[in-house]
């Protein structure tokens, strides 16, 4: 857990919209710990199925049932639910119920038909945005990811959460830095829960044995969970105003047995020291190989790495569209990955902050079976309903090489795609200046990303249809 590999470093803030959103009847939502506090957090629904006069029903409840909204969507007509932030906030928990057996906490979303799920939270400066991934979310085995903390920032946390979906659920954490971490309210590394129940676990930046510990910590339990992580707040950025600068970096993960071998990876739209893929090992004695090329070698399950060259990017000489291919080259040496990124780039002055975007995507690998169409993302430049402030939206597609692919009818010019000589099966897209809701649909296999950003807060996200691996 404690390798890593550095290259150059200095990053930005962006605002993230977490990876994969997958396709269920039943989404599973575990609170937020904020250091900084939210003042908004809207969940976004949407669904390829239905009509106005067959929509979808929708239920929204706590963890313990209870009924907080309904509402119905249909194909090409979304919704959204603002969710209470404040007193007794079912999303939002304080330092004193961290490490704590939760009843009423996190949400549990229901349909009578596949539905995609998104959560995006805002506070001044910063934003953040979390896909949830259904009953895909579902594991028993998960390695946490997160950026590091940085001492001199006093609004930086790790956080994990967890919510149990059958009674009598054991959870374990392991493999961190037990003897030198300090956790916010204490840490039993194992309980006990019952369905719907929750359990949050958050550490401070402040001390140095804080900064790394927890990445790559091994999240275990006996039955069914959902598992969420990250930052709220964090950044990767180490240079000037780095004290002042953080955003929300979450995202809701999946268990190991849906992780694979290989993963691309495409950059966003920050300077080169916020462009930065963590790989986690699930496996002892694992070589990573990068752009088709021997990287390193990783020898513990649990130790992770940065890849912060960033001519490691290609190509060099494009100045927005570049990717990168991870591979393990073994099938049954696989990855947790979790890329970092930003919303916009430049030099950060007193007034004027690029490295405040950054945003943290946990990525899909390649092995698995993507499907054809992503219907729909609602309002892509959007946080909250009626926001004043409207981000950037940019789409980043990855897709099976020859794939014709389209956004809201409109098909991509082949000849924009761009390939990676560490594959020839895959190749990527960058399409900006979007807006409203978007329709990606392909005839062949696609997993589709969106980031943005407004002036000192960004985003990111992965979208995908189903997850389905070998």
């Amino acid at each position: 857990m404690l390798f890593k590999q550095y290259a150059t470093l200095f990053i930005f803030l962006l605002l993230s919209l977490s990876t994969m959103a997958q396709l269920g009847k039943t989404h599973y939502l575990p609170p937020l710990h904020s250091r900084v506090g939210i003042s908004n957090a809207t969940l976004y629904l949407s669904t390829p199925q239905g009509d106005v006069s067959n929509p979808i029903s929708v239920t929204i409840r706590t963890g313990d049932g209870a009924l907080l909204a309904t509402r119905s969507v249909w194909s090409g007509s979304p919704a959204s639910f603002e969710i209470n932030v404040r007193d007794n906030s079912p999303l939002l928990i304080n330092r004193d119920d961290l490490n704590t057996n939760l009843l009423g906490k996190g949400l549990i979303i229901s349909a009578n038909e596949v539905i995609y799920l998104s959560l995006r939270t805002y506070i001044t400066n910063h934003a953040g945005y979390l896909t949830t991934k259904g009953e895909d979310a579902l594991g028993t085995r998960f390695r946490l990811g997160s950026a590091r903390l940085f001492d001199d920032n006093p609004s930086h946390s790790f956080f994990a959460s967890v919510m149990a979906t059958e009674d009598s659920t054991t959870i374990n954490f392991s493999d961190y830095n037990a003897l030198d971490m300090v956790f916010e309210n204490d840490l039993n590394p194992t309980t006990i829960l019952d369905a719907g129940e929750t359990f949050v676990v958050s550490g401070y930046s402040g001390t140095s044995l804080n900064s790394e510990g927890f990445i790559g910590a091994l999240l275990e339990s006996n039955k069914p969970i959902v598992v969420n992580t990250g930052n709220l707040n964090g950044n990767f950025y180490q240079g000037e105003f780095a004290e002042d600068l953080s955003d929300m970096l979450i995202d809701q993960i999946v268990d190991e047995s849906k992780t694979g071998f290989e993963y691309m990876i495409i950059r966003g739209g920050g300077n080169d020291s916020s462009e930065v893929p963590v790989v986690i090992a699930n496996k002892d004695n694992t070589d990573i190989y990068v752009n088709g090329e021997f990287f390193t070698n990783i020898p513990n399950a649990g130790d992770f790495l940065y890849i912060e060259d960033p001519s490691l990017y290609l190509p060099v000489s494009n100045v927005k569209h570049r990717n990168m291919y991870i591979s393990t080259n073994d099938p049954s040496k696989t990855l947790y990955v979790y890329q970092m990124l930003a919303g916009r780039s430049g030099t950060n002055t007193a007034s004027n902050f690029p490295s405040a975007t950054p945003g943290m995507n946990f990525i899909p690998p390649l092995s698995c079976f993507f499907q054809n169409t992503v219907d729909l993302i609602p309002e892509i430049t959007e946080v909250y309903p009626g926001n004043p402030q409207r981000f950037t939206g940019d789409i980043l597609i990855t897709s099976k090489v020859g794939t014709n692919v389209s956004i809201n009818g409109t098909e991509l010019d082949s000849s924009s795609a761009l390939g990676n000589p560490g594959t020839i099966e895959w190749e990527t897209y960058y399409v900006s200046g979007l807006s409203g809701n978007a329709i990606i649909e392909a005839d062949g296999p696609i997993a589709a990303g969106l980031f943005g950003a407004f002036e000192n807060a960004g985003f990111a996200v992965c979208w995908l249809l189903f997850w389905i691996c070998s």
